[in-house]
């Protein structure tokens, strides 16, 4: 609807210039008079400023539907990272406490030892394998490389 020439900077100044004052001399510097429109249609500045007020409401319409789609998914992304918290929070729980179990069993494993001191090859023998089985447990749980 508006013409190439005239930009939307134009169309507020022609409207500040006819709000301002009707006289020649605001009349003057105006882009509407520049181009004879005023002369010759008395309501090309109100289409223009209508066009731009409906131009920009469609932009503010948009940008506020964008925002609400944002809004949203960032809402999803902060119940997503609440629940990957409690996630964690329960892994870590969980580890400590296999980790406790560990040290018990291996304090067993020990106590049995120390009241056994006369044990046979073969005892010894399961004693080393449960001790290298309950370390390997322990740095599979707590992510450590062998």
């Amino acid at each position: 609807m508006t013409d190439k020439e005239l930009t939307d900077e134009d169309v507020v100044e022609g409207l500040e210039r006819c709000i301002s004052t009707t006289t020649a001399e605001a009349c003057e510097g105006c882009p509407f008079n520049k181009q004879n429109l005023c002369n010759k249609d008395q309501c090309a500045l109100e289409r223009y400023a209508l066009d731009l007020i409906n131009r920009q409401k469609a932009e503010a319409d948009s940008a506020k539907a964008k925002i609400k789609i944002c809004a949203e998914v960032i809402e999803r992304q902060d119940a997503e990272i609440e629940r990957l918290k409690n996630r964690i929070s329960e892994q870590k729980a969980y580890t400590a406490d296999l980790q406790n179990k560990i040290v018990k069993l291996k304090d067993y494993n020990e106590n049995l030892l120390a009241a056994n001191t006369g044990l046979s090859n073969e005892v010894l023998e399961f004693k080393a394998k449960f001790d290298d089985f309950i370390t390997n447990l322990l740095k599979e749980l707590v992510g450590e490389e062998e």
